[in-house]
């Protein structure tokens, strides 16, 4: 038997699409290739089993759907593992059907929004085989050794039947995982900002405890019960990284990996006792609710560079109906700290909730400019379906663009709010201009852009980016 594991093709009228391991899948300006993370464990889970597997990760080089159907002809996969979105499904559906009709493998669909659409996908398109709910690396293994109907979190074709099989509990121990099979893939596609390169992917968690309205993993995908690895084999997966790829930056790619002071500094000992500090350095998501200077002093000790905060809005009525569980004043001295310590921050923030006013607006750009993070990133707010905003907004109308999910793609405001869409679009190009046009930050971006000829052209690529932005 051979599976194909398949990040398939996005493609789009201009931008360039970013899906796999993505928690927003959406359109950008500038290239940017997340590496597949899910997909690679998948293909470890697979591998162990003794099936022969192969991962095409149709961003990483740019594949086209012409190009993925010439390597499936070649290979003849049994069994194609296809990852989908919300912004995508019409085209994930589109290749799908092309699968089953030109290579005639079974056809697996997984991701969070067929999660939540898992019998109506089915009914509505029979080339479809099944589809795996929730976290889907180990339901994805079953299902190649296994009798469909023993698969729990996989709802499948039988016959003329639709079968729902019970759901998957998630997996409790990720220390039992394999490595991900980065050999499967030519890393040098894949990079990360502020990171030096080659950098690559870890998880060391999975699970968020809060309960933000909008945030599409924890409501669909891995649950809001944080699960961890043990340290050692943190470091370890670092390790091996580092000494048989060559990899120089590391992400930890957690929704909230720096929430646990004593979590995080128990991996920094072990970075540390191994002195791998020395020769890797790596960045993480942190949470502005627990500013931990003793946490953030030996994060800086052990290699990190650089944290990403959602800090969301400078509204603190906008915060509170958002379920963030952190405040303003929080992300301020969260700033404060890193840049105490000499880690650089990315903050990140949205424009466009059902509620908000231009006020409201005009004040998360002030306080993006208060902050003064190393980057910034802005995005319109987008409420996908399966999670509590994207509820609220059907209840109450707010969907314009109701099952045109093709425009969920980020690039255009998809919440009628009182704001109006149009002045949404010039306030969203304003917060980029009035963070980018400043002296202090254009110098900044020059000094970094120097220091080599990778850094180089990643502002070259960041300059295209912010100009296509703003026009």
């Amino acid at each position: 038997m051979k599976v194909s594991i398949i990040n398939p093709p996005w493609e789009t009228k201009s931008g360039y699409g970013a899906r796999s391991n993505c928690r927003w899948p959406h359109v950008d300006t500038s290239r940017f290739a997340n590496f597949p993370i899910y997909l690679a464990y998948t293909a470890s889970l697979i591998g162990r089993m003794g099936i022969e597997t192969e991962v095409l990760d149709c961003a990483a080089p740019v594949t086209s759907p012409d190009g993925m159907i010439k390597r499936l002809c070649e290979s003849k996969p049994e069994i194609c593992l296809v990852e989908t979105s919300t912004p995508t499904i019409a085209q994930d559906l589109q290749n799908a059907r092309r699968i089953k009709q030109e290579i005639g493998s079974k056809v697996i669909l997984m991701g969070p929004h067929v999660s939540i659409a898992d019998v109506n996908t089915l009914t509505e398109n029979p080339f479809i085989d099944g589809i795996i709910r929730g976290e889907f690396e180990e339901a994805a293994a079953e299902a190649c050794v296994r009798p469909w109907s023993e698969v729990f979190g996989l709802t499948y074709r039988d016959g003329k039947e639709i079968r729902r099989n019970p759901a998957r509990q998630s997996l409790i121990d990720l220390s039992t995982l394999p490595f991900p099979a980065w050999e499967k893939f030519d890393l040098k596609h894949y990079d990360w900002v502020l990171l030096p390169s080659p950098a690559m992917l870890i998880t060391a968690t999975r699970g968020c405890p809060f309960h933000c309205s909008y945030c599409l993993w924890p409501q669909l995908m891995y649950g809001h019960v944080q699960r961890r690895r043990s340290p050692k084999s943190v470091v370890d997966e670092m390790e091996v990284l580092v000494n048989d790829f060559g990899v120089k930056g590391i992400r930890f790619d957690d929704d909230t990996f720096a929430l646990d002071a004593k979590y995080v500094e128990s991996i920094c000992r072990e970075i540390i006792e191994r002195g791998l500090q020395e020769r890797v350095v790596w960045s993480c998501f942190g949470h502005t609710s627990a500013p931990n200077e003793e946490a953030f002093r030996l994060m800086k000790k052990a290699g990190c560079v650089q944290i990403d905060f959602g800090v969301e809005t400078g509204s603190e009525e906008v915060l509170k109906g958002l379920g963030k569980n952190t405040n303003v004043e929080n992300a301020r001295r969260t700033m404060a700290i890193c840049r105490k310590m000499g880690i650089k921050t990315y903050g990140t923030y949205m424009i466009g909730f059902p509620e908000e006013s231009r006020e409201d607006i005009l004040r998360t750009i002030d306080l993006a400019l208060t902050l003064n993070t190393d980057f910034m990133q802005v995005s319109y707010v987008i409420p996908y379906p399966g999670t509590r905003l994207y509820e609220l907004c059907r209840a109450k109308g707010y969907l314009p663009f109701p099952e045109q999910w093709e425009k969920y793609d980020g690039t255009q405001p998809v919440i009628i709010n009182k704001i109006g869409a149009q002045e949404l679009q010039k306030l969203y190009k304003l917060f980029w201009k009035k963070f980018f046009l400043r002296f202090r930050y254009f110098w900044y971006f020059f000094r970094k852009s120097t220091e080599s000829a990778r850094d180089f052209r990643k502002a070259v690529r960041s300059v295209r980016s912010f100009l296509l932005k703003i026009t």
